[in-house]
Parts: structure tokens; sequence; C-alpha cells
């Protein structure tokens, strides 16, 4: 079920949103969407600054545990990231569910968290492609010529 959300949203988000609206999945759904995208985005991104670490690291001679302090690095900002993401979501929720009632509107919180969970979650799918784009393609500055050759 979550695997057709996701492939709906991204195809159609239209049609997408209009069908967990009217089945009212549950929050815990859009919650499950949204830390994992948002954890997958937070060691991607958390990968790259492993790896900058690493290149720094590597121009000073006999640095000691380079290794450990990356990886260490690597699994806390990517987990904080992700916990910081859930925080935002469920502020953000809050305040559009209050707005929301303050024009007279329904303002219902979990409508709001489901809503806001899964676009926040897809949305990562952009960070997401950069970072593996930024890990696994070797930088263009290293491999073009200079203009001096």
């Amino acid at each position: 079920m979550v695997l057709e959300d996701l492939g709906g949203i991204l195809v159609s988000p239209k049609e997408a949103f209009r069908i967990i609206f009217a089945e009212r999945r549950s929050v815990l759904s859009a919650f499950g969407i949204l830390f994992l995208f948002s954890l997958s985005a937070g060691l991607g991104f958390a990968s790259l600054v492993g790896r900058f670490i690493g290149d720094i690291a590597s121009l000073i001679p006999n640095v000691p545990f380079v290794g450990s302090i990356t990886t260490l690095v690597i699994a806390s900002l990517g987990v904080g990231l992700a916990i910081l993401d859930v925080i935002v979501w469920v502020v953000y929720s809050g305040f559009s569910a209050a707005i929301a009632k303050l024009m007279d509107g329904r303002g219902d919180f979990s409508r709001e968290l489901i809503v806001i969970g899964y676009s926040l979650g897809v949305s990562k799918i952009t960070v997401i492609l950069a970072c593996f784009i930024g890990l696994f393609l070797p930088c263009l500055l290293y491999t073009s010529p200079s203009p001096r050759d």
C-alpha cells in the first residue's frame, strides 16, 4: 500500500492525495514515509560530508582515527537530520491546522499531518538523487583538462 502511494504521488499527485484522503490513511503511514525518506536524504548528505572530511584528512599526513570519526559523523548527522525533519513536520502541520481554524476551516490536525508528511517525504527524492550523483560520479574538476594544457 505504501509503495502504491509513493508511485501515485510521483506519477499523479492530485489523484494520489484524493485516494489517500478517501481511504483515511493513518498518521503512522505518513510518519513512515517521511522518516524513511528523511533518513535516506540525511544519510546521503552525511555521506557527502564524510567524503569531504576524508578528502581533507588525506591532505594532512598522519591523521589518526579519521575513519571512525567519519563514520560517527555520518551516522549522527543522518539520524539528526531525520529527527529534525520529523520535528519540523509536526510544527508545520500544527501551524497549518491553526491557520485553517482561524480562517473558519476545519483545521484537522491529523489530516494536516498526513498530507504534509507524505508531501515532505516525497520531496526528499531530489535530495537523495543529488547525493547519489555526488557520491558516485567522479568530480569533473579532476578529470577535465585545464586550459593551460
